[in-house]
């Protein structure tokens, strides 16, 4: 079998080929993104990663809303999944009894909408091009056959109407800067009162609300309340007090602020800026604004019964969306320069007070019986712990069946509250949806095929251990499915990079992976996990060796905590004197120095001390760096080869916010015990370490933003020339030349960029969406190959840039976007074996839990 799977697993490269734009199969998502209630009410669609499921809600209903008895049971599942190659950002439920026309809309962040009809499975794309703005809401309007969809962007949103029968636009109404007299900001959600369909009002962010009239075709905007809260700082007050969410029922609006709460809006009174607002509840209770406790309303959904009584569900975020809506909790957001979210300095007031981790979410109830005044009926506050504990909310739905109500989030197919009545008293109880579904799969943030079997696919997260995975079935229909094992000493990883894995001897059906591992007691994040993998069926032993020359240690064996550091690997898998490890520390250094370099072969069998031969430091003057991905590689000279390191660094020259690489020549010392043993400098090293050392810096910042933090590095040999490429968090791609990368002189100038691209901020939020990581490939056009980069851009997706070169120039140039799911974190270019003859695959991990992604040509 050992030769079986070695065959596969080493087939010579295929050719190179077409792009791998066309996504195969995504793995289980981990947190919900959308709910909708069908038409009837009979059916919660729920959407998780790419893809969105049905539930019966009668069954569910029938089972007193628990469903989670029995987790996975089918009698829930009434059809689905339909699948959008995009992070789902809203749904829509729509029937036309006429024609019987039952269509479920999708909308997929800046990607489009699409609606599939349900009775003949047949997708239409009703959207294709949104102009970079998100699709935050799909609601109908009543009364009429159209449903509106509303585009957000910074001071420049947009509604769109679409025919409800044929999904033909009808009109788009600007709610930018060319209204006069309207509040510039965001759109978010939008809501209708039943009672006339004429008016769609929108929650705007900072914006406050607006109503949009159309009569007859002609469209005017009129500006709503723009409530302010004096007791809270003005410069918070601005986007933190902002209008996130809108919902109307028997002639009152409900406005989800964020800081001034639940807000009533009497419809009869006339809209004006200065119309009356009447407050549920107020978050911003503290005049000092220390928001310790506050609640933050992101979401508000509002029903009525036959007899007018209504019945109002605010759904509180753990802080302002502006701080918290980014990463793997939220619908959009992302990261600025400095690995900030929202360009939110969180060390200074008021936002270092936000206290995200001591609270969780709450969702309030609130009635009005008949046209009564609005009282608050209870609240849940969810367990700390899970994805509930920091869901951010992405979605809320709620409905009123035999005189129930009824409430729904984003996590699953099931209530999370169970139904009460007006009048009655009641206790709300949480249902922990976590469980009724798929395992939990948390965000990945770098991967690693496995060599004896490329089908197995180990992944470090970013918040939950290693995740195992096996692509099954063929090229054509594949699947990625987990491998299920105990997470004992598996949590908390961060990073795995594609030279993670060692063969020892080709002879022995064994492979080595060296992981970052922490205790999940002690939460010690120094150390490695050293993983031997057996294949066929496969199985995983683990061992501990900590990196503070603690011993090899097995997993139960308690240990010292060493601190929190982030930590990457990479190895050369050759043995002898080039059988490194380096453990490069995002997180603290150690006496200035950030990476340390191990041999594997030191690390088999347990129980052998492995020693850390040198500790590499990125710049004399230069205290702890942040270091991030880095690689070995064979740099090519006139006379041979010499093993190489670089590592992309977030700081490595002292007051410079360039994109930096530092690169390593570890041929010098021959990296024998010798040199580990030898007293100062050993000839042809410096500053205490084995090496010569090379800075590289990237434009000067000023040009692209501010600044940048060069986070994914990769070296490729093009037209005869070796080149490194960084990405990095400016949202730019940044090229070297290698060729005289070092010299007999130790101390070198910094190698200066020879191109660079950089992406267009987001219309979104005028952020750009940071780099984390990049891999080159060669491939085929009209018969001749073209140097291309697939680039992880966080909420852009992958873009890929064609490279062309020319004496002392690099050109990238961006030639096509995969609006994968989720936001890419890593990538990695492998050939499954799933088939006799070898492919090319570029698999995509993930940090928006949206699962791992895998695309072919």
């Amino acid at each position: 079998m050992l030769s079986t799977i070695l065959a596969l697993s080493y087939l010579a490269a295929p050719a190179p080929q077409g792009s791998l734009t066309n996504l195969r199969a995504t793995s289980t998502a981990n947190v919900g993104l959308q709910t909708a209630i069908s038409h009837d009410g009979d059916v919660l669609f729920h959407a998780r990663g790419p893809r969105v499921y049905a539930a019966d809600l009668t069954a569910v209903r029938a089972a007193d809303g628990l469903p989670c008895a029995d987790p996975g049971n089918p009698q829930y599942l009434a059809e689905g999944p339909y699948e959008l190659e995009a992070s789902i950002t809203s749904l829509l439920s729509t029937y036309d009894a006429g024609s019987q026309a039952d269509y479920l809309w999708v909308g997929g962040g800046d990607t489009g909408i699409v609606r599939f009809d349900r009775t003949t499975g047949v997708r239409q794309v009703v959207e294709p091009d949104t102009g970079g703005r998100w699709i935050f809401d799909l609601v109908e309007r009543p009364g009429e056959d159209e449903v509106c969809a509303v585009l957000g962007a910074r001071d420049a949103s947009q509604l769109r109407f679409y025919d409800k029968l044929t999904g033909a636009l009808i009109r788009t109404v600007a709610l930018d800067t060319s209204v006069p007299g309207v509040v510039d900001g965001t759109a978010f959600g939008a809501a209708y009162d039943g009672t006339n369909g004429l008016f769609t009002y929108v929650a705007m962010g900072r914006g406050g609300v607006v109503r949009v009239g159309i009569f007859n075709n002609f469209v005017r905007v009129f500006q709503g309340p723009t409530p302010t809260d004096q007791t809270c700082d003005p410069a918070v007050v601005v986007e933190a007090a902002r209008a996130r969410d809108v919902a109307a029922s028997e002639g009152f609006l409900y406005l989800a602020s964020e800081t001034l709460g639940l807000l009533s809006i009497d419809l009869g009174n006339q809209w004006s800026k200065t119309m009356p607002v009447q407050c549920g509840f107020t978050t911003c209770t503290d005049p000092a604004c220390t928001y310790d406790d506050e609640y933050y309303p992101v979401r508000v959904g509002a029903v009525s019964n036959a007899g007018g009584d209504t019945v109002i569900a605010v759904g509180c975020a753990v802080a302002p969306s502006l701080l918290h809506e980014w990463g793997n909790y939220a619908q959009y957001g992302g990261f600025d320069w400095k690995l900030t979210a929202g360009q939110i300095d969180t060390s200074v007031s008021p936002w270092k007070d936000f206290k995200t981790t001591t609270r969780t979410n709450t969702l309030f109830i609130f009635d009005r019986v008949a046209s009564g005044a609005l009282r608050e009926v209870d609240h849940l506050v969810f367990p700390g712990g899970g994805a509930h504990a920091n869901n951010a909310w992405r979605s809320l739905s709620i409905q009123e069946v035999g005189g129930k109500y009824w409430i729904y989030d984003e996590e699953y197919a099931a209530i999370s509250v169970a139904p009460f009545q007006i009048g009655v008293a009641t206790s709300l109880s949480f249902n922990n949806s976590d469980e009724c579904f798929e395992p939990i799969h948390f965000d990945h943030t770098a991967g690693v095929p496995t060599k004896l079997d490329t089908n197995v696919i180990l992944t470090g997260q970013d918040g939950k251990g290693l995740g195992h995975y096996r692509i099954n079935g063929t090229l054509a229909d594949p699947t990625i499915d987990i491998i299920p094992m105990t997470e004992w000493c598996t949590r908390f990883h961060v990073g795995l990079l594609p030279q993670g894995t060692w063969i020892p001897n080709p002879a022995v059906p064994v492979e080595f992976a060296i992981t970052p591992s922490v205790d999940p007691a002690l939460m010690l994040s120094n150390s490695y996990g050293v993983m031997r993998f057996i294949p066929g069926p496969v199985d995983f032993l683990f061992w501990r060796y900590d990196y503070q020359a603690l011993p090899f240690a097995p997993c139960e064996d308690p240990a010292l905590a060493q601190g929190r550091n982030y930590i990457t690997i990479a190895n050369i898998f050759e043995p002898g004197v080039k059988d490194l490890v380096a453990h490069c520390r995002t997180g603290n250094g150690t006496g200035g120095k950030n990476v340390a370099l191990f041999r594997h072969s030191e690390f088999y069998p347990p129980g052998n001390p492995a020693v850390q031969f040198d500790d590499l430091r990125l710049h004399t003057s230069c205290p702890p760096c942040p270091t991030y991905r880095s690689m070995f590689f064979d740099w090519e000279t006139t006379t041979g080869t010499e093993v190489a390191l670089v590592v992309a660094s977030g700081e490595a020259v002292a007051n410079e916010n360039r994109a930096k690489l530092v690169f390593f020549n570890l041929d010098d010392c021959k990296l024998t015990g010798d040199c580990a043993a030898a007293v100062g400098d050993p000839p042809g090293c410096s500053d205490g370490d084995l090496s010569r050392r090379r800075e590289a810096h990237g434009p000067d910042p000023t040009a692209i933003g501010g600044g940048a933090k060069a986070f994914g590095v990769t070296v490729a040999t093009i037209n005869g020339t070796q080149y490194a490429f960084a990405a990095d968090t400016s949202g730019s791609v940044v090229a070297w030349d290698l060729t005289n990368l070092f010299d007999p002189v130790v101390e070198l100038p910094p190698l200066q960029s020879v191109g660079s691209w950089t992406m267009a901020p987001a219309l979104l939020d005028g952020l750009r969406d940071i780099n984390t990581d990049l891999v080159h490939r060669q491939e085929m056009e009209q018969g001749s190959p073209v140097d291309y980069l697939y680039v992880a851009a966080n909420r852009r997706g992958v873009v890929k840039l064609e490279v062309t070169t020319a004496p002392g120039s690099v050109t990238l140039t961006e030639v096509a976007t995969i609006n994968t799911p989720g936001q890419p974190t890593g990538l990695q270019i492998f050939q499954p074996s799933l088939e006799s003859t070898a492919f090319d695959a570029l698999l995509v991990f993930d940090h928006g839990s949206s699962g791992l992604k895998l695309y072919t040509e």
